[in-house]
């Protein structure tokens, strides 16, 4: 690798291997070098000073790359904090905007009067029906027709109210005037039943029709209710659903149902209607039950 020299030029050199051992010594030292130290000191010179450049590149890089890295890192988490203050302004702003339509909602919801004559006389036969079924109990077949044919008198009297003057009119009163028939229907079948004045299945046609009824429209205030549906709006009467309207045989039905009670109050007191009329009105009653 080296030329070929001859023996004195590998005379040592004290100062010189101390200058290679890097001991620093000054420039200014009065250092003498061999021929073929001189060849080596600007081979090697050469090639360190290659080596150095090449390692100085090498760390540079390095220390760029990893100054990028944290730069990509930090920009990575401010993006991440950025992406979490969305979300939560995101979630927020949902439960806002939820609280906002809530309110509105009961505003926009229809509340109704329910303090109407009508709904006041409905609620006074859903009262009486307790003393009704005690006055029939009793014996008392007189003072129960009384008060029944007042009732009846109510009944009228409300739907004539509710149609001629608007304001009496209610969404609530679609529901209580039925409610308050059955009530009352109900209980009185139950006690001429146990008096033995109507026969046993036709008091379980009755009530199990009344029943179904009731239940369906029930369901039918739950379905029409404005959300959130809640047992506290769902018997919150201010809130208006839809409005039932009776059928031509529900109507028929419950005139049979008023008139067979009134036959049967009214037999022991007048002897009137006859037998024969008490069965003909219990099969009518039947067939319309159906």
């Amino acid at each position: 690798m080296y030329p070929a020299v001859s023996h004195e030029y590998f005379v040592p050199n004290l100062f010189g291997s101390l200058h290679r051992n890097h001991f620093g010594l000054p420039t200014s030292f009065p250092v003498s070098f061999t021929p073929l130290e001189r060849a080596r000191q600007c081979y090697f010179s050469r090639q360190f000073s290659k080596a150095s450049s090449d390692t100085d590149t090498t760390v540079d890089w390095r220390i760029s790359s990893s100054n990028k890295l944290i730069q990509t890192r930090t920009k990575l988490e401010n993006a991440k904090h950025k992406l979490e203050d969305a979300k939560q302004n995101f979630i927020e702003d949902i439960q806002d905007t939820k609280a906002r339509m809530r309110v509105k909602m009961d505003e926009i919801i229809e509340r109704e009067n329910i303090f109407t004559i009508p709904n006041f006389l409905c609620i006074s036969r859903i009262v009486a029906a307790p003393f009704l079924c005690h006055l029939v109990l009793t014996g008392s077949y007189d003072m129960a027709l009384g008060l029944f044919m007042l009732a009846g008198a109510t009944d009228l009297a409300d739907g004539w109210i509710a149609r001629v003057f608007p304001s009496q009119a209610s969404k609530l009163g679609s529901f209580l005037d039925p409610l308050a028939d059955k009530v009352l229907v109900a209980v009185l079948f139950l006690a001429l039943t146990c008096n033995g004045l109507i026969p046993i299945p036709l008091t379980g046609l009755i009530i199990y029709r009344d029943v179904v009824i009731i239940a369906a429209a029930s369901y039918v205030r739950y379905r029409s209710l404005p959300a959130p549906r809640t047992l506290m709006r769902y018997f919150d009467a201010t809130h208006a659903t839809v409005q039932l309207s009776p059928t031509l045989i529900s109507k028929v039905n419950t005139a049979v149902q008023l008139s067979l009670i009134t036959a049967t109050l009214a037999q022991p007191v007048i002897n009137f209607p006859s037998p024969a009329a008490m069965t003909a009105l219990w099969y009518v009653l039947t067939l319309s039950s159906e």
